[in-house]
């Protein structure tokens, strides 16, 4: 095998072919190849990141939906708690009940008077 040096072209002879290559690293190419993969791996990160932002709104979403069903739940709820208690006979039945009051005698009912007004009620 025969070398040539010629400023930064090496000649070879191999099998009866000349082979050219380059001296060095060839720096444009180099550039090009790096530039080609910063723009390449920039654009697969955007799309990952795109993709996952998706899919973290996707669980937000649904998060919130549920949050939302209880909510309207305990709205339900305590609307219907709410006219329970404007229901004068079902607060009754409830401090009888649950909190085990008794009915207080006419002689027990103490009742507030404003000033320049009589007291007791009025019959």
């Amino acid at each position: 095998m025969t070398v040539l040096v010629k400023r930064e072209w090496i000649k070879r002879k191999r099998s009866s072919q000349l082979v050219r290559e380059r001296a060095g690293i060839d720096w444009i190419n180099f550039g090009r190849v790096a530039g080609l993969l910063a723009v390449a791996f920039t654009a697969a990160f955007f799309y990952i990141w795109q993709h996952l932002q998706i899919i973290r709104s996707g669980y937000e979403i649904e998060n919130l939906r549920r949050e939302l069903t209880t909510l309207r739940t305990q709205n339900s709820l305590l609307a219907v708690e709410a006219a329970s208690m404007a229901d004068l006979r079902i607060t009754e039945k409830r401090a009888i009940w649950e909190l085990n009051m008794i009915v207080a005698d006419p002689g027990q009912i103490i009742y507030g008077c404003r000033t320049g007004e009589e007291n007791g009620p009025e019959e």
